[in-house]
């Protein structure tokens, strides 16, 4: 093989190589370009709802704080979805974790102190439903001008942030592993968490009974 042949032999390597090394950023610069568009939407989701759920945590009942409140977390939503990256996925649906117990609280579950009156906008909670319903309507003249101030909250509001606190019909619970039977036999484990394990050991052997 002469040194002309062996310099062109030469030169398509380099440029096989070049070639590879090109392609390679190529798709790096893609890869991290897709990560870092996901990341945005990862931050962007969590601050909306953060966003939201702090306009209601203080408990007020106020109408179009609640309206503002539901269209920030349904475009959060919205936004969420375009989240791409598994990890940031995963911190999503830990963020999730928590979203739906404050909204759920924010919403009255358990809560018997927070009647169907505090929905009209009453500032009684409890006060009779009939009359906070007639009163969500308020005729007001400021001297200028008459209109109506309805208090009463927006269905499609409550329904927004309602359905945000609830879990999708597809939900993997990651919770799904029991005490296995050979740890529940353990004295050293009974003797140092004595309550907790005469609590499974009790209903192990209820379910036995059952079955």
């Amino acid at each position: 093989m002469n040194l002309q042949a062996i310099a062109n032999i030469a030169t398509s390597l380099a440029l096989f190589v070049s070639a590879g090394v090109f392609c390679w950023q190529i798709l790096s610069h893609s890869r991290k370009v897709k990560y870092e568009r996901s990341r945005f939407h990862l931050d962007s989701a969590i601050g909306g709802f953060d966003k939201a759920i702090g306009l209601l945590s203080d408990g007020n009942n106020d109408r179009i704080i609640w309206n503002s409140a539901a269209r920030i977390l349904q475009l959060s939503e919205t936004i969420s979805k375009r989240i791409t990256h598994q990890d940031h996925l995963d911190v999503f649906a830990v963020a999730l974790e928590t979203y739906r117990n404050q909204l759920s609280a924010i919403l009255g579950y358990r809560n018997l102190s927070k009647g169907a009156a505090f929905f009209y906008g009453s500032n009684n909670h409890n006060e009779d439903i009939d009359h906070a319903a007639q009163n969500s309507v308020k005729n007001i003249n400021d001297g200028h001008m008459e209109y109506s101030e309805v208090t009463e909250m927006d269905e499609a509001a409550l329904y927004t942030l309602w359905r945000a606190a609830q879990f999708p019909e597809d939900y993997k619970d990651p919770l799904f592993q029991r005490f296995p039977e050979e740890i529940l036999q353990r004295v050293t484990k009974r003797l140092m968490w004595p309550g907790l394990f005469a609590f499974l050991l009790h209903k192990r052997k209820t379910e036995n009974k059952v079955t």
